[in-house]
């Protein structure tokens, strides 16, 4: 753990990055949980499919949450590269496989807010690594 407060741990544009990269994943899974048929097309309820989107939402974000209570660059690191490879997955599987159009209409978005700013923060926390 480092000595440092956490102010200092991060700069505040990354803060806002994992604000988001835990943030949007938990709202999108609470809020499918509640009603899956508003974010999935054809769900009649909470299947065993749509329960395993939300739990991995739900468990990556916790995992960004106690990676930064730890102060941890490289679980904050490893735990983006994983949301980012599951996000892709999703997306790659929701164009190819009939995600529905609703879902399919969000993806640049998604791509935007859940690949691409993150991509960012990996570069400067695999500085902050090698640093240590």
């Amino acid at each position: 753990m480092s000595n440092k407060g956490f102010a200092g741990f991060l700069p505040w544009w990354v803060w806002v990055i994992v604000a988001i990269e835990a943030c949007v994943p938990t709202v999108f899974g609470l809020a499918t949980w509640m009603d899956p048929a508003a974010f999935i097309e054809g769900a009649q309820g909470v299947s065993y499919e749509i329960m395993l989107y939300i739990t991995r939402n739900l468990t990556t974000a916790l995992g960004i949450v106690l990676a930064v209570l730890l102060r941890s660059h490289v679980a904050i690191f490893i735990l983006f590269i994983v949301r980012m490879t599951t996000d892709m997955t999703d997306m790659v599987n929701a164009t190819f496989n009939g995600g529905g159009e609703s879902v399919v209409q969000t993806i640049p978005f998604l791509i935007v807010l859940l690949v691409v700013l993150p991509l960012f923060a990996l570069r400067h926390l695999w500085g902050r690594i090698n640093q240590n």
